[in-house]
């Protein structure tokens, strides 16, 4: 894990990033690092740089389900006019706060043309989702790749877990796949 504070895991971090790579490079943004993240990110120029070296930024962003998580998206994907902006309707979530559907932030988010929608996934799998170890590449084979005793998980020893954390994350991916069109990005799932 990097430490953002520090300078020398966020020159480490961005020159990774902007270095064409054969994989694709996902960066989930823990919310503690949420600020600072994309201060860096702009403060650096990171999007110029990497487009520089062939490499496309896509900012997935999943918002709450409160009003002021429908404003912070709003001004992310202002902030970032020249980085492609997805914005990811979690299912699991719940419904959207009465208050966030009248305000501007959730009216800008829905009418920006790349969205997608993770689909709901059963409380029990989202559980064993929330493991660190976890890797939903696993998954994503037909039949769900097996693994180690070392692997104690019930996501990997059922099959009825392997295989509903499997289809979630086909249609997950799917949605991925589908708001990337046309953003130059390459797809995780290629």
């Amino acid at each position: 894990m990097l430490d953002l504070e520090r300078v020398r895991d966020q020159v480490s971090l961005f020159d990774r990033l902007a270095a064409p790579s054969a994989q694709v490079q996902i960066v989930d943004v823990a919310t503690h690092a949420f600020k600072k993240f994309f201060d860096l990110m702009r403060e650096s120029d990171y999007v110029a740089e990497a487009r520089a070296r062939n490499v496309e930024t896509v900012i997935f962003y999943i918002p709450g389900r409160d009003a002021e998580s429908y404003e912070v998206g709003a001004r992310l994907l202002a902030r970032f006019p020249d980085c492609a902006f997805v914005t990811a309707e979690n299912e699991n979530l719940g419904e959207i706060d009465k208050y966030a559907r009248g305000g501007e932030g959730y009216f800008a988010l829905r009418q920006h043309e790349r969205r997608m929608l993770m689909p709901r996934l059963d409380s029990l799998f989202a559980l064993a989702l929330a493991e660190s170890e976890l890797s939903l590449s696993d998954f994503l084979s037909d039949p769900p790749a097996e693994r180690t005793p070392a692997h104690k998980s019930l996501a990997y020893r059922s099959p009825q877990m392997r295989a509903g954390i499997g289809r979630f994350a086909k249609a997950m991916f799917e949605q991925v796949g589908l708001a990337m069109l046309g953003t130059g990005a390459r797809s995780a799932i290629e």
